[in-house]
């Protein structure tokens, strides 16, 4: 299995866009596989072509490592319908790993989160709490409960607003 390193995505939610590596949340990027250096290094770019290039000739664990890093490159490149496609992938072929040991388990958390953190990217919150719970259901890990509890306190602080302005009016 190769070799997971969190990666942290940049997002601002107020816009919905990326912005810097202060982000509060944090993506996974599998290293060992094609364009992942380069993915974790911002060249995003450079990652997709790479990770294309090799992606039919991929062993299955690599295949599963290749979606998960187009997901956060496609991600951070604003290619939302490539990411999602990218996800998606990336979470279809993990199912499997969630009835294996401890690191395959949480290969196939870590894709639900990254699909989550995408989905705060899409203002889809509702979406990505869903996507974060299944992913503590599947490996409870430290990443995943900081972006939950980000997107948790992110909920708490847009329901207080709306509450003030409500009563404002």
């Amino acid at each position: 299995m190769k070799k997971l390193i969190p990666m942290t995505m940049l997002s601002l939610l107020s816009t919905g866009a990326l912005a810097t590596l202060n982000s509060p949340y944090t993506m996974a990027v599998i290293e060992g596989t094609d364009g992942a250096e380069e993915i974790r290094d911002g060249l995003y770019q450079q990652g997709i072509e790479d990770i294309a290039k090799n992606l039919a000739a991929s062993d299955y664990h690599e295949l599963v490592a290749m979606q998960m890093n187009l997901c956060v490159a496609y991600a951070n490149t604003y290619e939302i319908s490539s990411a999602s496609e990218a996800c998606d992938k990336a979470i279809d072929l993990t199912q499997k790993y969630k009835r294996q040991g401890a690191q395959a388990r949480k290969i196939a958390a870590l894709a639900l989160n990254n699909r989550a953190i995408l989905k705060i990217k899409s203002q889809d919150f509702d979406g990505a709490l869903e996507d974060l719970m299944q992913a503590l259901d599947v490996k409870n890990d430290a990443v995943i409960k900081r972006n939950l509890l980000k997107i948790q306190q992110l909920q708490t602080q847009a329901a207080e607003v709306a509450s003030t302005q409500s009563s404002e009016v």
